[in-house]
């Protein structure tokens, strides 16, 4: 049986957001690379729509993306997302199966662990610094895969639709009685701008943010989790701040992509899994997955593209 449940919309916006941001960085990392051209792209928006248009670009832009970085990286830095073979695959764990090599999952910078309930989704989230490269990429032809070497199997496998948010700081806040504070170190992602200004910093507690690029700050613009999303990415950001009653102004760049849950696909009943004989099982998908990024059990995160593989 599979089933479904969602709390708010967003996943059109998601995976245009997706794709802008992939095209960039490959433009960025390789300006020789062939991109396609206007026209093809506003051909294909009017022949099969908008939704197929960004799954299109999305399938060719990581295919491209992951594949030149795992060769060469990005300028002088090597990124490179972990491959295992069947040789020396850990001996738990979610993974991206292509070919005779097994992606990991991507767990770093997930709020929460376990299953999700759907009356709660919105306080799950996930967020990460220039960490696009160990997201594994579910294409069709690959298969997502659960290895269990002594534990007894999940039964239920749910399938975590995040939506992307856009971005923010690296760092979280909570409410005081006069304006924000920061959260403690375990709401910060490290090297991150707001980690570098934040961290070792004393008296930590004692700081009250008022303002915004010199602008009373709306606390509407700080959601449930304590994240001040919806920055431009890049952009730096005046804060404002009181340490005690001593003004400071601390300077923090928008360098975190920030994701919240919205959806669920739950896959359970008499064929959750395939067992393989060669120490793993397939896990069955939800029918009709759109493309997305997806939390599996709580356990980390993939992103899934439903266009055909030509």
């Amino acid at each position: 049986m599979q089933k479904y449940s969602r709390t708010n919309k967003g996943a059109l916006v998601a995976q245009e957001a997706f794709a802008a941001q992939v095209a960039k960085r490959v433009r960025a990392c390789f300006p020789k690379l062939p991109m396609g051209n206007a026209s093809g792209t506003e051909n294909q928006s009017r022949k099969y729509g908008r939704r197929a248009t960004i799954k299109l670009a999305v399938g060719s832009l990581v295919g491209c993306l992951l594949l030149s970085l795992s060769l060469s990286g990005c300028a002088s830095e090597s990124k490179q997302i972990t491959a295992y073979t069947l040789g020396n695959l850990p001996e738990k764990g979610f993974y991206v199966r292509k070919g005779e090599n097994f992606f990991p999952v991507y767990a770093e910078g997930l709020s929460f662990t376990g299953m999700s309930k759907s009356d709660a989704l919105e306080k799950r989230f996930f967020w990460h610094s220039n960490k696009e490269y160990l997201i594994p990429i579910l294409n069709q032809g690959d298969e997502i895969i659960y290895r269990s070497v002594s534990e007894e199997l999940p039964d239920i496998f749910d399938f975590e639709n995040m939506t992307d948010m856009g971005y923010t700081l690296g760092c979280g806040f909570t409410a005081k009685t006069v304006g924000i504070g920061f959260a403690g170190n375990k709401l910060w992602i490290e090297k991150t701008s707001a980690f570098d200004v934040l961290d070792g910093r004393e008296n930590l507690a004692s700081y009250t943010v008022l303002e915004l690029n010199n602008v009373a700050l709306d606390l509407n613009l700080i959601d449930e989790n304590g994240i001040l999303a919806g920055l431009t990415p890049g952009k730096q950001y005046l804060l404002g701040s009181f340490e005690g009653t001593v003004y400071r102004e601390l300077t923090m760049t928008a360098d975190t992509r920030y994701y919240k849950s919205y959806a669920v696909r739950t896959v359970d009943g008499e064929a959750p899994y395939s067992l393989t004989r060669k120490g793993y099982a397939v896990v069955t998908l939800p029918s009709n997955l759109e493309s997305g990024m997806y939390a599996i059990n709580g356990e980390g995160v993939f992103y899934y593209d439903a266009e055909p593989v030509s």
